[in-house]
């Protein structure tokens, strides 16, 4: 392979990435729209634990959406383990 070939190779290579964090990029832009740069709680590379989604759905319940809790040793119902695992 030419030297001229190996140089375009590697320009289509560097177009192909910045393309795909020019697309990464935009998303992260519009997350902050939805959520202003100060109001974020969570980073959009992290994950939400266990007791996020309980705080979440008990603040859904009381908001009046007719959910309920799951009792304990029910399926689907974190074990107390997974509660301990958690903390």
């Amino acid at each position: 392979m030419s030297k001229d070939k190996k140089l375009k190779e590697i320009a289509g290579e560097l177009d192909n990435a910045s393309k795909m964090h020019a697309g990464q990029a935009k998303k992260i832009k519009s997350m902050l729209k939805k959520s202003g740069p100060f109001k974020m709680k969570y980073s959009p590379l992290s994950k939400r634990g266990l007791w996020d989604n309980i705080h979440a759905k008990r603040k859904r319940i009381k908001g009046g959406s007719g959910e309920t809790m799951r009792t304990p040793g029910s399926e689907g119902a974190p074990s107390a383990k997974d509660l301990k695992d958690s903390q």
